[in-house]
């Protein structure tokens, strides 16, 4: 996720015109934790830091595009565990 983000980004892509796409139904493939979303999300807004020790973002994209997440409709059958987490993240 950071390091797809991060090499759109310094290929010329906006940083508020990239975002992190996620599944949010933890039975299909694709699916990451909110916790590691939020990880990855706030690294691209901070910059620096090392992701699993291989990977340096490339600068600081505070106006990093956002969070999106696929299958909301089955998130809400799930008492919306991971736009909640989300939520708290984007106010932030």
């Amino acid at each position: 996720m950071v390091a797809i983000s991060d090499i759109l980004i310094t290929n010329g892509i906006p940083a508020n015109k990239v975002g992190i796409g996620i599944n949010t139904v933890s039975s299909k493939s694709g699916y990451v934790e909110p916790s590691v979303v939020i990880d990855a999300f706030k690294s691209l807004q901070q910059g620096g830091k090392v992701i699993n020790g291989d990977y340096q973002i490339s600068g600081a994209y505070s106006n990093f595009g956002g969070i999106m997440i696929f299958s909301i409709n089955t998130d809400s059958l799930l008492n919306n565990k991971f736009i909640e987490e989300i939520e708290e993240c984007l106010k932030k």
